[in-house]
């Protein structure tokens, strides 16, 4: 095995530092992932480029929920105020509609991504998202 310069230990994601995984025939509840010395040793300059990079994706990913969540309590509010008013519109009636054009909202949302191959979206998507 070849030497790594910077040197770092770090906890083994797959065993949680424990040593143990799974049982199977050939190595019992051994980790694969660190060969049960539930730590593996990486190249530290890499493993904290991977580090920022991924709480880089993080922050983006929250930064797209939060305003997401904003577009949908914008358009909540607009559905409130465009039912409030109806006198043929109950209350449970008013929830419901306002529950409909949010999964219709979310439907478009994914079709749109889809269209523009911003993301890959598995047809489960559509299927599940009514439930």
């Amino acid at each position: 095995m070849a030497e790594i310069k910077d040197a770092t230990k770090i906890i083994c994601t797959r065993c949680n530092g424990s040593g143990h995984y799974s049982f199977n025939l050939v190595r019992g509840t051994v980790c694969f992932g660190c060969e049960g010395a539930g730590y593996k040793i990486v190249d530290g300059k890499k493993h904290a480029a991977a580090q920022a990079r991924k709480a880089k994706r993080l922050a983006t990913q929250q930064a797209e929920m939060a305003e997401r969540i904003a577009v949908a309590n914008a358009r909540y509010e607009a559905r409130k105020v465009k039912y409030a008013n109806d006198p043929r519109i109950g209350f449970k009636t008013l929830q419901r509609c306002a529950q409909f054009e949010a999964v219709a909202d979310e439907i478009y949302r994914g079709l749109e991504d889809f269209d523009t191959g911003r993301v890959k979206i598995h047809e489960s998507f559509f299927r599940n998202i009514a439930t």
